[in-house]
């Protein structure tokens, strides 16, 4: 079917209008399925490593009858075979219910902290995250070891990371403060 403007000057028929709009169509949610279809099988993971020199911050705070709370920040180097994610740097800041000073560091099933995160890659570009997790001292021969496992969201992004979806895990090992390593994995979904 065609319809003639009253001018003639254009004709304009039903199936250019269909082809125009099934076109448009498939440029707008073309690279939506792509990106999905990609994020739902992406994982990365690699390395992080954490001397005594990159404690930032590390507070008690303590009121008679309630229950203390610790408040440190920490920075991090991560590694990883993803460019991306390579050297990228992370900073945290930790919030720990009954901190290591103030209750038996070898209690049954650990103690929770909550971490909220900035990972600033090498381009600049950043991703936020927070996660919960939970941490023990543990012994092996004289030595103390801490032992740490969270997992948690990334919340917001800049850059090439703006409007992540993912989830973020770590675990580590190391003596308390210093030297601590682990792994660390990011599933987009």
């Amino acid at each position: 079917m065609m319809t003639v403007e009253k001018s003639d000057k254009k004709i304009v028929s039903i199936w250019d209008i269909i082809c125009i709009l099934t076109i448009l169509v498939c440029f707008l949610f073309s690279p939506i399925q792509r990106q999905k279809a990609y994020a739902e099988t992406k994982k990365i993971s690699g390395t992080f490593t954490f001397k005594i020199l990159n404690a930032l911050t590390n507070i008690k705070l303590s009121y008679p009858g309630k229950t203390p709370v610790g408040i440190s920040s920490w920075h991090y180097l991560l590694s990883s075979t993803d460019p991306a994610w390579n050297n990228a740097s992370l900073f945290c800041v930790n919030v720990t219910i009954d901190p290591i000073s103030t209750i038996n560091p070898y209690a049954e099933g650990g103690h929770d902290y909550k971490t909220y995160g900035v990972i600033t890659h090498p381009g600049g570009d950043q991703a936020f995250f927070e996660s919960k997790g939970a941490w023990k001292m543990e012994k092996e021969g004289v030595s103390d070891f801490l032992t740490l496992e969270s997992k948690g969201r990334f919340v917001k992004g800049t850059g090439k990371f703006e409007g992540i979806k993912a989830i973020w895990k770590s675990k580590g090992k190391g003596q308390y403060e210093s030297n601590i390593t682990g792994e660390w994995e990011i599933e987009y979904f």
